[in-house]
C-alpha cells in the first residue's frame, strides 16, 4: 500500500541571512484514505438521494395518473348511464309508427289521436335529447379540463392541448 506524506519547509535565518532550511514531514496516508472514503460515501448518498427523488416523482405521477383515470371512469360511467336512460330509443317507435302509415301519413297525422300527438311528442323528445347531449358534452368537457389540468401539473415539461366541443 502506498503511503502519502506532507512536507513543509521553512527557511532558517540568523538576522537577515538565510543559514539553512528546516524540513518536516508528516504521514497523511490515513487522512487521504479517510478523504477517499468520505468522497465515496458522499457519492453513494448523492446517488441514493437521486433515486429517492425519482421514486417520489414517479409516485406522484402515478398518483395523478390514477386521479385522471378515476375521473375518466366516473365520467364514462355517468355518460353511459345517461345514454342507457336516453329517450333516443323512443325515436325508433315514432319512426316505426310513421313507416306504418307511410301511404296515408297526412290522414294519420290529421285524424288519428296518436298521429295528432306526434308533432308535440317529437318537439318534447327533441328538447330531451338536446338536454341529454348538452349534459354529456358538459361532463366530457369537465373531464377533459380536469385531465388537462392534472396533466400539466404532473408533467410540466409536456405540452398538452385538449379541445372539446361547446
Amino acid at each position: 500500500m502506498a503511503r502519502f506524506f506532507e512536507r513543509y519547509s521553512k527557511a532558517r535565518r540568523v538576522g537577515e541571512q538565510a543559514v539553512g532550511r528546516v524540513w518536516s514531514f508528516r504521514d497523511v496516508t490515513e487522512r487521504r484514505r479517510a478523504e477517499r472514503q468520505l468522497e465515496s460515501v458522499h457519492q453513494q448518498l448523492l446517488a441514493a438521494s437521486r433515486r429517492a427523488g425519482m421514486a417520489e416523482i414517479a409516485t406522484n405521477v402515478l398518483h395523478n395518473v390514477g386521479n385522471v383515470l378515476n375521473s375518466v371512469n366516473v365520467s364514462a360511467t355517468l355518460v353511459l348511464g345517461s345514454v342507457k336512460k336516453s329517450r333516443l330509443a323512443n325515436l325508433s317507435k315514432v319512426v316505426a309508427m310513421l313507416s306504418e302509415h307511410e301511404s296515408d301519413l297526412a290522414t294519420f297525422l290529421a285524424n288519428d289521436p296518436k298521429g295528432q300527438l306526434l308533432p308535440i311528442y317529437l318537439s318534447q323528445l327533441a328538447g330531451h335529447l338536446e338536454a341529454e347531449q348538452a349534459a354529456s358534452v358538459r361532463r366530457v368537457g369537465v373531464t377533459l379540463q380536469e385531465t388537462s389540468t392534472t396533466s400539466r401539473r404532473s408533467w410540466p415539461c409536456s405540452k398538452v392541448t385538449l379541445r372539446f366541443p361547446g
